[in-house]
């Protein structure tokens, strides 16, 4: 094994990276970077040390990229391309990068926190999945080859009824409004000025949970949408929605990146929207894409209130 790799392995979950070697095949390292070769484009996984403080509190250590490029034969392709992956719930967020040539990539990723040992081994099965997911999509988005079913594909949701009953209660404890029918949770944030630091106004945000959404390329799963009220006009929500996907992009601490911002068909609500296959299934799951989202509105809170401000002044 390269020394790159040991040192890579040393810092990461071991699970990921064993895995990630089974799936793709021996990596050629570069520093902390491993890279593959894929029939649509180049996959690397980049590991970057990281010494700050989170919300809550918490210490990171480093951060895992997962990142898959696309070349594409143009940029009208490009941008189509990106639309769409960033318009259904999926897993990662999709941007075109500078060029000539035009190409895609679709980008998935994590911190990894001190003594978080549970949430570690979680995330490296979730990168370990989108890693999965970013090359199998790929292949069907740029239409080279079939993509490959994975694991799971054609098995019901592993998210149990059980388990969404138990989220049900333990945001109602919190005083969020939730409904829960048909293997789909829809909960209503109170304010989380006190659950928090810096915590958003959530009035008008809901997170949608959903066991009954069948993915194209990827099967049977877990959707997710954060879902935020707003009323600028269409043009000035596809601007903010490229705002805050390059805001996703360039930051470096926060809830992971497995998804990405988008507009309703009406362009009255932003869209976080996340798809997790039957294989990123871990115990205690649930919880942590609450607290995610709830992260999430925290970290886009100037973004949102400054779109509230524009609708009152406009009323």
């Amino acid at each position: 094994m390269p020394a790159d790799s040991r040192a890579l392995e040393a810092r990461c979950p071991k699970r990921f990276i064993n895995g990630i070697a089974s799936f793709m095949g021996p990596a050629n390292w570069s520093g902390d970077t491993a890279h593959w070769n894929t029939p649509t484009g180049p996959l690397r996984a980049e590991w970057s040390k990281l010494d700050a403080i989170a919300i809550g509190g918490r210490r990171v250590r480093g951060v895992i990229d997962i990142a898959q490029q696309v070349l594409v034969r143009s940029p009208e392709e490009a941008k189509a391309m990106v639309e769409r992956h960033n318009r259904q719930p999926s897993l990662g967020l999709a941007s075109v990068l500078p060029g000539p040539p035009a190409v895609v990539e679709m980008t998935s990723r994590a911190c990894l926190y001190d003594n978080d040992q549970r949430v570690k081994e979680s995330l490296d099965m979730i990168l370990l999945t989108a890693a999965m997911c970013h090359v199998a999509i790929s292949r069907e988005y740029a239409g080279t080859q079939p993509a490959n079913r994975l694991p799971t594909h054609d098995e019901p949701c592993h998210w149990r009824p059980a388990e969404l009953i138990e989220l049900k209660s333990a945001m109602e404890e919190l005083g969020d409004v939730v409904s829960l029918s048909d293997h789909t949770l829809v909960a209503k944030f109170s304010s989380m000025g006190d659950r928090l630091p810096g915590g958003a106004d959530s009035t008008g945000a809901q997170l949608a949970l959903s066991g009954s959404h069948r993915h194209s390329v990827m099967g049977a799963g877990l959707a997710v949408e954060l879902c935020v009220s707003i009323s600028p006009g269409r043009e000035a929500a596809n601007a903010l929605v490229s705002h805050l996907n390059q805001l996703e992009m360039n930051r470096w601490i926060g809830p992971p990146l497995f998804g990405a911002w988008c507009t309703d068909p009406k362009g009255r609500h932003l869209v976080f929207g996340s798809f997790f296959p039957n294989l990123a299934w871990s115990p205690d799951f649930l919880p942590r894409i609450a607290s995610w989202s709830e992260e999430r509105l925290a970290l886009v809170k100037n973004e949102l209130e400054q779109v509230k401000s524009l609708s009152k002044s406009c009323s």
